[in-house]
């Protein structure tokens, strides 16, 4: 069976709107977006934190000065969530941007509370532990999902949104490719030479210094420097991994040279 070299676009997509990442709110009422925290679920509804503030007085009245109480509870209206994947260093190439158009809905007082608390089981992002205390949820159901990424701009399908899954190493990324960069330097060069067919720096080579920037349950994202311009290769693993554990073995593998270098492709 062969397997995928990357996320497809849907699964970047819920990756991004999982809960690490603070997102951009666009709605009636504010004047500029408000940054917002939001959670996804499994069903793809996003929750949407708003602390309080002017920005949240300009959403309620949008809504109706009492938008939380039940008798407004179901006025919906038309919002987008705006999530940048910002580079992880002035390295690194740009990442990943995610639009979620839809309706966005005001979450009862009495209902949000428990509500909050089973999003944080989820993901235990930390305003949803000030939910009515100083921080308001409103639900976002999709319509449209756009992601724009090193690949170009991407309209991804609704029914593939809603059925994806985050990637299992989101969580851990930024950890991982630190501890990478730092104790593996030499291999990650290797790797890139290989993908590149061209001899590593000290070899007669031209590669410059090799930067892991990117990594999920598919592969390694490698940045090297030529002249004034940065480029990246994939390293893909030969099996989609789950956790932690499984992107280290895989990595190791890769960096033994037995025979990675059939796995390895530039782009």
């Amino acid at each position: 069976m062969q397997h995928p070299h990357r996320p497809t676009a849907a699964e970047r997509a819920r990756t991004l709107a999982a809960g690490l990442l603070v997102g951009a709110l666009t709605a009636p009422g504010p004047r500029e977006p408000i940054p917002v925290g939001c959670v996804t679920d499994d069903d793809g509804v996003t929750a949407i934190l708003v602390r309080e503030g002017p920005e949240r007085a300009a959403l309620g009245l949008a809504f109706g000065t009492d938008a939380r109480e039940d008798r407004h509870s179901d006025v919906d209206l038309p919002a987008v969530l705006d999530i940048l994947d910002a580079p992880l260093g002035p390295d690194a190439p740009p990442r990943a941007r995610l639009w979620l158009s839809g309706w966005l809905r005001a979450v009862p007082a009495r209902r949000a509370r428990g509500l909050a608390l089973a999003y944080a089981a989820r993901r235990p992002v930390g305003a949803l532990l000030d939910v009515n205390d100083g921080c308001a949820l409103y639900l976002l159901e999709p319509e449209e999902v756009r992601l724009t990424s090193g690949d170009g701009l991407s309209d991804v399908d609704l029914d593939e949104y809603l059925a994806a899954r985050p990637d299992p190493l989101h969580a851990v990324e930024h950890a991982l490719l630190a501890d990478l960069a730092e104790r593996w330097p030499d291999e990650l060069t290797a790797l890139a030479a290989t993908a590149l067919r061209a001899p590593a720096v000290g070899a007669g080579g031209d590669l410059g210094q090799v930067h892991p920037v990117g990594l999920d349950r598919y592969g390694l994202d490698l940045a090297y420097r030529r002249g004034h311009w940065f480029h990246r290769v994939r390293v893909p693993f030969d099996e989609p991994v789950d956790d932690e554990a499984g992107a280290l073995a895989a990595v190791r593998a890769l960096t033994k040279g037995s025979g990675h270098g059939a796995n390895v492709r530039a782009r």
